[in-house]
Order: structure tokens, then C-alpha cells, then sequence
């Protein structure tokens, strides 16, 4: 069944493909893994007896990514055709969002090909699914073999709900992308038609075509299949076996039967192999974090860099200006004082700072600095031209503007004041 994860808006479907021994659901599922970006698609993983030949079930996961606000992942199993695994196939069956059934084409397997989809239709009843009701797409398979059915012959002997159907020739990868892009379709229309997701989508038909749109771009962009006459290579699968468990192990008290052990066996490899996915996900997820935090971190610094080279670049700029420059704060403390303000006044700047400004000017200009805090403080720049200030006790003239200068907020932080003297100042006081 679908599973919604409301938190992270992610909808994770389930599609199985199904249909007799041999007829090639395996192949299509490597073929899909062939032709699916490295982006899209997760590690095929395999159940396998302890014969370790036969294939208990695939599971392949693809990501769909965002499809307006929500992550679609699919989960895609196989089952084993053989007839002895019929309990296997029932619970891969459990829980399945769509089927593809994958017919062989050859008039030999005609009767194989119904009676699978017969016994499809009781597993899917044993799941409480309706064979009726679920999105379903036919597949006929090998279409390359000389007594190959005529499609119009099998579509009458199988399709009896007259639902999508794609020739194929699987080995070459002929027919896989369309069959898949297919049930995706379907299964994500009839999902969200069920639970009422459609009403929340502004226009559905063109999410469901925008879907379509980002599989075929998926399938088309990476790899091609295998040239014709040749197997389709195998990707590397993780390979999860049972191998030595008997009963007695597992129940020495003799009371567990074989069909509810392999069961249970299959339901925790199952959940193991989605467990797996799942955290080979977040870890990769987690490294493209990281690489973006390193990223970020190296942008940070190269920014803190310029921003030193910008402020040391200020700094000797104002310190170095041909008139004199200094600010004091709130409280009145000389908290700037540049080389031309040492050379000025004849005070160097590790006595300057900390002072009070105040102390630098004689009496008339005391008495003016209230009232020039005042306008400078509402922003305004006040200049006062041959103004009286103090060098080392001895008064003399300069030119003085007061400005304000501004912190966050546009606010008033701080007052600087230019100064120019209208005679040769002195050389510098030695720090």
C-alpha cells in the first residue's frame, strides 16, 4: 500500500512485475537499472534460496524527484515464476500500488501465461486487492521468437480488462521504458485519485504528464541497452541469502510451518533491503551536505578574506588621509584617531584614544558642543571654520566638520571629525 511520509512530503509507491517463469521480469528490471541515471535510481537488491539460483525478488528503487512539492519514490520487485514459490510471490504481492504482468510470447507458453495470471488474481485477492481495481499493464514479451502469438491473440486471451499493453522484446530493451512509464502513470493517477490528492493539485493532467516528461528524459539521457542478440548486462545487486535455517533452528519446539517461516524470512529481507535504501540514501544525502557546508565554509572564508583585505584597505586609507580624522562615541571617548590627527595635534595615537574629545578644545568650543552633538546626532553635518582646539596645551586654528556616523538601522553610533589646520603641522609623534 502507499506510504506517506506527510513530514518530508514523500510518496513511496510499489510496483511488481509479475507473470510466469522465465518470461523475462528480471530483464526488465536490469534493463530499467541500465537505462536509469545513477540520480534516479537506487542498488538492485536480491532474496536468493539456499541453491542460491533461483530469484526470490528485485527490488529497485527510483526516485521520481519533486513533482509539485511531493518526492515520489518508487519501489519495483520482481517475483520467481516458478510454481513452487507460490508464497513468495503473495507477500512481494503484499502492499503493491501496481502490477505489470509480463507475458512470454511464445504459443508454447500461452498456457503458463494464463495460468499465472490466474494465480495473480488469487494473490492479489489474498492481499485484499482487487485484480479488478489496481493499475495494471500488460507486457508481451519476446516478440523476437519465430512462433511468437500474434499480439491481437494474446491481448483477447489475457487482456481482460482492456488495459495498456506493450509489445517487447526485453533482452534489447525494446518495450521496457514504455511499459514502465506506463504503470508509473497509472499507479500515480489511480493514487491520488484514490486518497483525494488530485483536488490539491492545481492541474493534475499535466503533474501526471510532467511525470511522464521526467521519466523519458531519466530513460533516454543515460545508457542505451544491450545491442541485440546479447543478455543485458547485470548490474551488481546486494545479495540477500537464507542458506543452512531449518525449522528446528528457528523453532525447536517443532510448531512453526515451512510456508509461515518462509514467509516471515521474506518480509524481514524485504524490510532489510528497503531499511538499506533507505539509509544509503540519507548517507548520500548526508555527504552532499557536507560537500554544500564545505563549499559554503570556503565561500565564507574567501568572503572574510576580502572583507579583511577591504577593511585593512580602509583602514590605511583613513589612516594615511592628508587631514586629520578621528570619531568619538556617546560617551564622548576618541575612538579613531589617524596619522595627519597625530601630526596636528602633536599626540600620538595610543595616548589619543580612550580621551575625551572635550579635552582637545578650548572653552568657546566647549561651550558650542552640546548643541553640535545635538544636530549631528538628528544627522545633520555641521562645519565650523577656524574653529579653536588645543595642541599640547596651546591653542590654535583649524577647520572642523562634524558628521554623524551610522550603524544598523540607519542609527546614529558614533561622530567623526575632519581636521585641517591652516599651517605646516608638525612630524608625527613617535608611538
Amino acid at each position: 500500500m502507499v506510504q506517506f511520509n506527510t513530514r518530508a512530503n514523500e510518496i513511496l509507491l510499489k510496483l511488481v512485475y509479475y507473470g510466469p517463469g522465465l518470461s523475462g521480469k528480471t530483464t526488465n528490471l536490469q534493463q530499467l537499472h541500465a537505462l536509469c541515471g545513477e540520480a534516479q535510481r537506487g542498488e538492485m537488491f536480491s532474496v536468493n534460496t539456499q541453491e542460491d539460483r533461483t530469484l526470490f525478488f528485485d527490488l529497485l528503487p527510483i526516485n521520481l524527484g519533486y513533482i509539485y512539492g511531493n518526492a515520489i519514490h518508487l519501489q519495483v520487485y520482481t517475483v520467481p515464476g516458478q510454481i513452487q514459490y507460490d508464497a513468495s510471490r503473495r507477500v512481494v504481492l503484499g502492499g503493491a500500488d501496481g502490477v505489470v504482468f509480463v507475458a512470454d510470447s511464445a504459443e508454447a507458453k500461452m498456457q503458463d501465461n494464463v495460468d499465472s495470471l490466474s494465480n495473480l488474481y488469487h494473490n492479489l485477492n489474498a492481499n485484499r486487492l482487487n485484480i479488478k481495481q489496481i493499475p495494471l499493464v500488460l507486457q508481451f514479451n519476446k516478440r523476437d521468437l519465430p512462433d511468437a502469438l500474434a499480439v491481437g491473440v494474446m491481448n483477447r486471451r489475457l487482456n481482460f480488462r482492456n488495459a495498456p499493453f506493450f509489445e517487447a522484446i526485453a533482452s534489447q530493451g525494446i518495450g521496457v521504458a514504455e511499459t514502465f512509464r506506463a504503470i508509473t502513470r497509472e499507479t500515480v493517477d489511480y493514487t491520488f485519485k484514490k486518497f483525494n490528492l488530485d483536488k490539491k493539485v492545481k492541474d493534475f493532467d499535466a503533474m501526471l504528464a510532467l511525470i511522464d516528461s521526467n521519466l523519458s528524459q531519466a530513460l533516454r539521457e543515460v545508457g542505451t541497452a544491450a545491442a541485440p542478440g546479447t543478455a543485458p548486462e547485470q548490474p551488481p545487486a546486494v545479495i540477500l541469502r537464507h542458506a543452512g535455517v531449518t525449522i528446528d533452528d528457528l523453532q525447536p519446539d517443532g510448531r512453526a510451518e515451512t510456508q509461515d517461516l518462509l514467509e516471515d524470512a521474506l518480509k524481514s529481507s524485504m524490510e532489510t533491503a528497503r531499511l538499506y535504501s533507505e539509509l544509503r540514501s540519507a548517507k548520500e544525502e548526508l555527504e552532499q551536505r557536507n560537500q554544500e557546508m564545505g563549499q559554503l565554509y570556503a565561500q565564507l572564508e574567501r568572503s572574510h578574506q576580502e572583507t579583511q583585505k577591504t577593511r585593512r584597505y580602509l583602514e590605511s586609507l583613513l589612516h594615511n588621509l592628508g587631514d586629520g580624522l578621528a570619531s568619538f562615541g556617546a560617551d564622548g571617548r576618541i575612538l579613531t584617531w589617524n596619522a595627519a590627527a597625530e601630526a596636528i595635534f602633536a599626540l600620538p595615537r595610543a595616548e589619543a584614544l580612550g580621551q575625551p574629545f572635550s579635552r582637545l578644545m578650548v572653552d568657546g568650543g566647549l561651550a558650542l558642543l552640546p548643541d553640535l552633538l545635538t544636530k549631528v546626532g538628528a544627522g545633520e553635518i555641521v562645519r565650523i571654520p577656524d574653529g579653536e582646539v588645543l595642541r599640547r596645551g596651546e591653542p590654535f586654528q583649524a577647520d572642523l566638520t562634524f558628521a554623524p556616523v551610522r550603524g544598523a538601522e540607519d542609527r546614529v553610533i558614533a561622530v567623526s571629525v575632519l581636521m585641517r589646520t591652516h599651517t605646516q603641522e608638525p612630524t608625527p609623534a613617535k608611538d
